[in-house]
């Protein structure tokens, strides 16, 4: 995390009044960090050497304004609490983020839950070749994933109520943040590992020619030497015999002084104090966790359009505008386009129809029938059983059966060529070929007694 970020959601989580800009302004800061700090409020920051001014402080990883906020985070609780309050117009937020598709709102319920997001900051401590180095990064986590578009100084905060959330531990969340962290601080530790690497090599490289130096140096004496000897030996060896032995005695000891066994151990321990001192040590731990908890509005809303009206209940994310749990009745699809059937149930594009006859929307889910004659679907309002097969008809195959004061359809009835009426067929006789009923042709007929009529 850059420094300005670091620093803006350090006083944002006190609640400090900030006021943003190329000079960073912070007001109402606590008293007890005011103490700490050594400094009263308000304070004026800037990120960038292009700004300073008398009255301004530059902010860099090594001043005094990071070493407080990271002694201030040792000493403060280990958990805090904030609640987000988003800027949310409910029906403005549903209209944009939900289709309406030409239905109005008439009424809506609503009930309020939480959700959290979770902020782990971490102090990561680099030690190597004498130096000290303070990385800290502070980690949101969503659920058991980390986020990282989440920026809590774009939100209003107020402090939080411990009696409002309800977790009981944050082993999986803490677990998510850790591994952030590790993945964070890879680039950091490749690049000092490739420094340490490279640094180690010349000083390797350095003890390497030294102690070949040394041997050089131990070989050319010995010969140096020897040719004294020689020399000597070659006028009166008698004359020099005590500086021949004085020679040898030299040359001994820089044959034992040149002895690899001798050599090696200083050599080796050389070599194992730089690597020592070009190993990285590096240690983080947790300075805080913040709770932060937000509303997810539970909604009960109703619909209407000129033609259908329905009911919807379903989740939205005061924060993330989401919405959640809008689904088909039929097929359990989420949906975020509003369309009700003619029985009231949500559907999708998938899994509605259209009535054959007064063309309003059947779903998967209606209890739709098709005509026994004409073979359409249609809906609940517009088929009719007919009183003598049983069967499904829709409006346009239905007719009046004016004996029995019922619905007959085409399929068992016969229209009289007189009087235009109809009736069960097999009470009709053909007249000159033409069906007549019963009473156009004059005879009684009771049609709870067996038929009299044949075609």
């Amino acid at each position: 995390m850059d420094l300005k970020s670091l620093v803006l959601n350090f006083f944002k989580g006190m609640n400090c009044n900030i006021q943003e800009g190329n000079i960073l302004i912070i007001k109402n800061v606590p008293e007890n960090f005011e103490k700490l700090y050594g400094k009263s409020s308000p304070y004026q920051f800037v990120f960038d050497v292009l700004y300073l001014q008398p009255e301004t402080e530059l902010i860099t990883n090594s001043c005094n304004l990071i070493k407080t906020i990271n002694d201030y985070l040792k000493n403060k609780a280990k958990t805090t609490v904030l609640k987000l309050e988003p800027k949310t117009k409910l029906i403005d937020d549903l209209s944009k983020y939900l289709i309406l598709n030409n239905y109005n709102i008439l009424n809506i319920t609503k009930k309020e839950e939480f959700d959290y997001v979770f902020r782990f900051t971490f102090e990561t401590l680099f030690q190597y070749l004498n130096e000290n180095e303070k990385i800290i990064n502070q980690i949101y986590v969503h659920e058991s994933g980390t986020i990282d578009n989440f920026q809590i100084e774009n939100y209003e905060t107020v402090n939080g109520e411990k009696e409002d959330i309800q977790i009981k531990d944050l082993k999986d969340q803490s677990n998510a943040a850790k591994e952030k962290a590790r993945e964070l601080l890879k680039e950091k530790i490749q690049e000092i590992s490739n420094k340490l690497k490279e640094s180690l090599e010349i000083e390797l490289k350095r003890i390497e020619n030294h102690y070949n130096e040394l041997l050089k140096e131990t070989n050319t004496e010995i010969k140096k030497n020897q040719l004294k000897i020689k020399e000597l030996n070659e006028k009166k060896p008698e004359d020099y015999s005590s500086k021949i032995q004085r020679l040898n005695g030299i040359i001994e000891k820089l044959i034992e002084k040149s002895n690899q066994d001798q050599v090696n151990p200083e050599k080796n321990f050389q070599i194992k104090n730089e690597k020592q001192k070009h190993s990285l040590g590096i240690s983080t731990k947790l300075l805080n966790k913040v709770v932060i908890y937000y509303p997810i509005y539970s909604l009960n809303i109703s619909f209407k359009d000129k033609n259908t009206q329905g009911t919807a209940n379903f989740k939205f994310n005061s924060l993330t505008k989401q919405i959640q749990d809008l689904k088909c009745h039929s097929c359990q699809t989420p949906l975020l386009k509003i369309k009700f059937c003619s029985s009231n149930h949500l559907t999708c594009d998938k899994c509605s129809m259209i009535c054959g006859l007064c063309m309003s929307e059947i779903c998967l889910s209606c209890n739709k029938e098709t005509c026994n004659v004409c073979g359409r679907d249609v809906c609940k309002n517009c088929r009719i059983l007919c009183d003598h097969c049983k069967k499904p008809i829709c409006n346009e195959h239905i007719r009046n059966d004016f004996l029995n004061s019922g619905h007959i359809c085409s399929g068992c009835s016969e229209t009289c060529s007189k009087c235009g009426k109809s009736t069960d067929k097999d009470f009709f006789k053909k007249i000159n070929y033409s069906p007549v009923c019963p009473k156009c042709f004059g005879k009684k007929l009771d049609p709870l007694k067996e038929k009299e009529w044949g075609v």
